[in-house]
């Protein structure tokens, strides 16, 4: 299961995601995610055993932004679900219970950079998760085209779920082999 998984000797930072539905109209959740210091981010889209993943942009902010985006016609209840953090995006189609349905994003949920933690689940025929990676800026070093990859002192011992997606690319897909599909898995709230 990639949720939880780890960068072993990465920086172990506090993340605090917020951010908010715009409004019963609009189909979007815009927000962002805010480190005590610069941070990248690696987007996961996992549908059963499939996950997407893609690569956020290099940033000197603390602060990044999150989105989610549910694309489609007024009142419908076929979306296009739109995941991206800081220009890392992806997308997958799902039927949701109600055209009002929104999946519920906790107020400053709080994640750990280094950690894969679940930023959303989306409750619709197929189920989709939304999880993050969020990785301080430090532990990284930029590549061509404003890629970045994780440093080379990280590579050796890299979970394999986590290798390529840290050492190679802008985006691919892999099978999560060892995910259950139904388990939820929920961020820390801050009440």
């Amino acid at each position: 299961m990639i949720e939880g998984t780890t960068i072993p000797g990465a920086k172990r930072l506090p993340v605090v995601l917020a951010g908010a539905w715009k409004s019963p109209a609009r189909l979007s959740w815009e927000g962002g995610a805010t480190c005590s210091e610069p941070m990248v981010a690696v987007a996961f889209l996992r549908c059963g055993h499939h996950v997407d993943w893609g690569l956020s942009c290099r940033s000197d902010s603390p602060t990044i932004e999150t989105g989610i985006l549910f694309a489609c016609r007024e009142a419908d209840r076929f979306v296009q679900v739109n995941f991206s953090i800081n220009g890392g995006g992806l997308r997958w189609t799902s039927l949701l219970p109600s055209s009002t349905y929104r999946p519920i994003i906790p107020a400053n949920s709080r994640l750990e950079t280094g950690t894969v933690g679940i930023i959303a689940r989306v409750e619709g025929e197929p189920i989709i998760d939304l999880l993050g990676l969020f990785i301080a800026k430090t532990d990284t070093i930029g590549g061509r085209n404003r890629i970045w990859h994780l440093r080379p002192q990280y590579h050796d011992r890299l979970p394999p779920v986590l290798k390529r997606p840290l050492t190679y690319g802008r985006s691919g897909e892999f099978d999560d082999l060892n995910c259950e599909p139904t388990a939820a898995a929920s961020p820390t709230v801050d009440r």
